[in-house]
This record gives C-alpha cells, sequence and structure tokens, in this order.
C-alpha cells in the first residue's frame, strides 16, 4: 500500500516528467533500485543528499539513515584455524 508520501512523490515527478529509469541514471541505480529508494521510509545519505541536489524537495523524501539492511555479517570460522 502506498504511503501519501509516495503519492505525493509520484505527482511531483508526474509533473516534472521525471521517470525511474532517468532517476536511476542520475543516482546510478536501475529504475527498480530507484523506485525501493525514494519507496522506503529511509535511504543512504548519499542517495539522499544527490536527490536534493537534483531538486527533490525534502518533504517527499525518504528519511536519511546509515542503517544497514539485510541480516547482519557472520565472522567465518575456519577449522583449521581454531585455538586448541
Amino acid at each position: 500500500m502506498a504511503t501519501d508520501r509516495y503519492r505525493r512523490l509520484l505527482d511531483w515527478m508526474g509533473e516534472h516528467n521525471i521517470t525511474f529509469a532517468a532517476l536511476g541514471q542520475q543516482i546510478g541505480k536501475g529504475p527498480a533500485s530507484a523506485r525501493y529508494a525514494v519507496f522506503n521510509d529511509t535511504v543512504s545519505p548519499e542517495i539522499h543528499e544527490t536527490l536534493l541536489k537534483l531538486g527533490f524537495p525534502e518533504d517527499l523524501l525518504p528519511l536519511p539513515s546509515k542503517k544497514r539492511r539485510g541480516p547482519a555479517p557472520r565472522q567465518p570460522h575456519f577449522p583449521g584455524l581454531a585455538q586448541v
């Protein structure tokens, strides 16, 4: 279900003839990744800054966050290196 912010963002992009393909080119991502970036609640600070430089209104953008997505990386366990 689309949020109010996302609907307003789609309207704004439509008024400025901005497609997700064009946005993806500007932020160095594909169209699907560009859509994913602006649809989420948070986005990387680098992409957030780029979107602001492109002229996107700040109130339509997701919040910048350095929070890593996905599972936490696990430490490898090499049996040959285990202390006896």
